[in-house]
């Protein structure tokens, strides 16, 4: 089995030129992804620290706080509206009831006092 220095001599030198150009670029692209790498981490750093600015920031939690009070509130609209609307039947029932019996009464009346 051959070095690779060895073989590295056996190569012609067009190819000796090719293998550089592509190991130089190999480098350039090992450099380029620490500098990503590292780009990345702060930007994951800053993430965080944003992140925890925001958990304690005082407007946030009162917004949060705000918002919840507002949901709650549409529940409880959503509630009385549905229990408005049973006791609207409800009254219309009665009124139709109420109705009936009034024609009813006045048919009594008019049948036996005539």
């Amino acid at each position: 089995m051959q070095s690779m220095e060895q073989k590295l001599m056996d190569l012609d030198p067009e190819q000796k030129i090719e293998y550089e150009q592509i190991r130089e670029e190999n480098q350039n692209y090992i450099i380029k992804i620490h500098e990503v790498k590292e780009d990345l981490s702060k930007l994951n750093i800053e993430i965080l620290e944003g992140e925890n600015l925001l958990r304690n920031n005082p407007n946030k939690k009162e917004a949060h706080k705000l918002k919840d009070g507002i949901n709650q509130l549409l529940r409880k609209k959503e509630e009385l509206e549905l229990q408005t609307n049973e006791v609207n039947k409800k009254i219309k029932f009665y009124i139709i009831f109420f109705t009936l019996f009034l024609l009813l009464f006045l048919l009594f009346l008019l049948f036996f006092l005539t």
